[in-house]
C-alpha cells in the first residue's frame, strides 16, 4: 500500500508542476477523494504542502 501511495505523490507532483488547476482537481486526479488528505498526505510524504510546492519549482 505504501508503494502504491508514492506513486500516487510522485504522480500528483508532475501534475502540479506542470498545471495550473486547484489542489483539489490534482487530488482527484490521483485517487484522493479529500482535499484535506491529499495536502496532509502530501506534507508527510513529500514535505511541503501541495500549494507551497507550485512556488518551488
Amino acid at each position: 500500500m505504501q508503494h502504491l501511495t508514492y506513486l500516487r505523490l510522485q504522480r500528483a507532483r508532475h501534475l502540479l508542476s506542470i498545471m495550473d488547476d486547484k489542489v483539489e482537481v490534482v487530488a482527484r486526479a490521483v485517487g484522493f477523494e479529500s482535499a484535506f488528505t491529499f495536502s496532509n498526505t502530501f506534507y508527510k510524504w513529500i514535505g511541503w504542502r501541495p500549494s507551497e510546492l507550485r512556488g518551488k519549482i
